[in-house]
């Protein structure tokens, strides 16, 4: 017959044994999801920066290469409100492993939007240096959509 020490040794190593495949499958599908919010952060973070760039070209350059009337009010409403959501999701990054540099970049885009929402444009004058700091925050946008892009795999 088995001895009572036997048994009680044998259950210990299998509840042990269990305990430990448990907790590596936790964290191997902790990992996993950890990545995939990453991973989801940085597609997030390029199609942000897309809308940037498709909406500056839309609503300004696009009409003022056809001679059409670019609403100014329009367009630096619509880059204070990327201003707004590119620091939210620049913030929305503190808790993941992502690359600071892209964060750096999310943040200074969002500076730039808001440089475009404060530049003044009056009658006659103010269109030059609209057109000039809307192209910055296009190149910087063009910039972080390729450095998010570079992180999905």
């Amino acid at each position: 017959m088995v001895a009572v020490e036997t048994i009680v040794t044998s259950a210990g190593v299998s509840l042990v044994v269990s305990l430990a495949a448990f907790e590596y499958r936790h964290r191997r599908e902790r990992s996993y999801e950890d990545r995939q919010e990453i991973e989801s952060w940085y597609a997030e973070t390029a199609e942000l920066a897309r809308q940037v760039q498709q909406t500056w070209r839309r609503k300004y350059k696009r009409p003022s290469e056809n001679g059409a009337f670019a609403d100014f009010d329009e367009i630096k409403k619509e880059m204070n409100l990327y201003a707004s959501q590119l620091s939210s999701h620049a913030s929305g990054s503190a808790d993941l492993e992502v690359d600071q540099s892209v964060v750096d970049d999310l943040e200074e885009t969002a500076d730039y939007c808001r440089d475009l929402y404060d530049t003044r444009i009056s009658v006659g004058s103010g269109a030059e240096e609209f057109d000039e700091v809307g192209e910055k925050v296009v190149g910087k946008a063009e910039e972080l959509q390729e450095e998010a892009l570079k992180h999905i795999s």
